[in-house]
């Protein structure tokens, strides 16, 4: 099922996510390596003090840390790098 986003509709046929267009209206482009997160991981959440921009290397430690989280069984599992097998994953 994955993240729900909010988008706005920019013109007819094309939208934006609307965290990124909120932004993206106050500071300009996300710059080059840098991404855009929920500070209260709700990502229906779009107001202005509720995103914030990012390294991508910072946005991979966060993940790496929920990853350590994971039911020891199912972390030796993910981080064997010859498992062939597909995870899906419903928490």
């Amino acid at each position: 099922k994955g993240r729900q986003y909010k988008y706005i509709r920019i013109s007819l046929g094309k939208w934006q996510l609307l965290h990124q267009y909120n932004y993206e209206n106050k500071y300009g482009k996300v710059p080059s390596g840098h991404c855009l997160c929920f500070k209260d991981g709700n990502s229906l959440n779009c107001e202005e003090d509720n995103i914030e921009l990012i390294t991508r290397s910072e946005n991979a430690r966060r993940n790496r840390q929920k990853f350590l989280q994971l039911p020891e069984e199912l972390y030796r599992h993910l981080s064997n790098r010859n498992t062939q097998t597909l995870v899906i994953l419903e928490l």
